[in-house]
């Protein structure tokens, strides 16, 4: 150390050497310049030399919107079978969820067989080092949603610019076709448990119809036999109270015994129900009930017609990697040496200060 900077120093000192104004500041930092100059050479340096061993790190952006109503018209069906069709935003919901899940990305993790992108001998790890690398990779991912716009912004780090751009692009397509899959899964489980429904209502009616048939058949034997012993051939033998009207013939028999039809009605009666085939022309509504059966029963769903999400912007490969980006580095790296300049000339005069106190006899 020269004179001249110790004279300097000495200069900036003053009754209480833990008391410094900005002008001694100044003064100082001015005095030990080379010191400062020296601190920032050597952070860059070290930016440097990160710039040339770090491996590239790079993060991939993409964006999704909600469907429009022409990308879910394959679901309008359910309004017509009575079952309440899922709308836009429960089918994008559901895509979101899907999504953002740690057991999606689990499964693509597996099924595109990436372990491979983070070890160059996946088949000698153990198995707690497969489960880290998917906690890296489940890690890699995120996503930010903005009121003011309704896109929804994922993004994922990855070290290959081309590869991590098109494995981001595929697993938003995979939770996609996921979210259709399971949508799909949903509906064909609420349209058997409604044809099941059907199913067991036409046969219900056909039962109940069948015994109403059976009912009858004795009723009208029951009323042959007595008719047969009272002798009573024809109807008109009764006396029934007939209204004729113009085209409708009205016959009172509120108080008129079955019996009283005569034998040729019963027996004629008595043989079409005996020879009848099919019960269901005669069941009130079964026909409704079995359009709705058969109109379920026809349904075909094209997954390929269904989409839970639109690419509002697919991911393209950046050109600069997310930890070397120089305009965010060297403002970084010019910060860190003005305080180490800084931390290092306060240090430099601390030990003068002490070299310069008398010592105690």
């Amino acid at each position: 150390m020269t004179n001249q900077e110790d004279l300097s120093i000495s200069s900036i000192r003053r009754e209480d050497p833990e008391e410094i104004s900005l002008v001694d500041l100044w003064k100082l930092v001015a005095a030990r310049k080379k010191l400062l100059f020296f601190a920032i050479a050597v952070t860059l340096l070290l930016l440097i030399i990160y710039m040339l061993i770090a491996k590239p790190v790079y993060k991939l952006e993409s964006a999704v919107i909600s469907p429009t109503e022409a990308m879910i018209s394959e679901l309008e069906f359910f309004t017509l079978a009575d079952l309440k069709a899922p709308g836009i935003s429960t089918v994008y919901g559901q895509f979101l969820r899907t999504l953002k899940s740690s057991s999606a990305k689990t499964e693509f993790f597996k099924e595109k067989q990436l372990i491979g992108y983070y070890t160059d001998q996946p088949s000698e790890i153990s198995q707690n080092q497969r489960n880290n690398i998917n906690d890296i990779f489940i890690k890699s991912f995120s996503f930010k949603e903005d009121k003011s716009n309704p896109a929804t912004k994922v993004s994922f780090k990855f070290k290959d610019s081309v590869n991590g751009s098109d494995l981001l692009n595929q697993y938003i397509e995979y939770c996609n076709r996921i979210t259709v899959s399971s949508l799909i899964t949903d509906m064909t489980e609420k349209i058997e448990t409604r044809k099941n429904y059907l199913k067991k209502k036409m046969a219900s009616l056909e039962t109940s119809e069948k015994k109403r048939s059976l009912d009858k058949v004795v009723l009208l034997s029951d009323a042959l036999n007595v008719a047969q012993k009272l002798g009573i051939h024809t109807e008109n033998q009764t006396g029934a109270e007939v209204t004729r009207s113009p085209g409708v013939i009205e016959v009172n028999t509120a108080s008129i015994p079955l019996y009283s039809r005569g034998i040729e009605a019963l027996e004629a009666e008595l043989n079409v129900l005996k020879q009848r085939k099919s019960e269901i022309p005669y069941i009130k509504g079964y026909r409704r009930v079995e359009e709705e059966y058969d109109f379920l029963a026809s349904v075909e769903i094209d997954s390929m017609k269904i989409n839970s999400m639109i690419f509002d912007k697919q991911s393209t490969p950046p050109s600069v990697a997310e930890n070397k980006k120089l305009i965010l580095l060297l403002p970084l790296a010019l910060v860190a040496g003005f305080f180490l300049g800084f931390l290092l000339i306060f240090f430099e005069r601390f030990l003068v200060a002490v070299k310069q106190t008398p010592a105690i006899e």
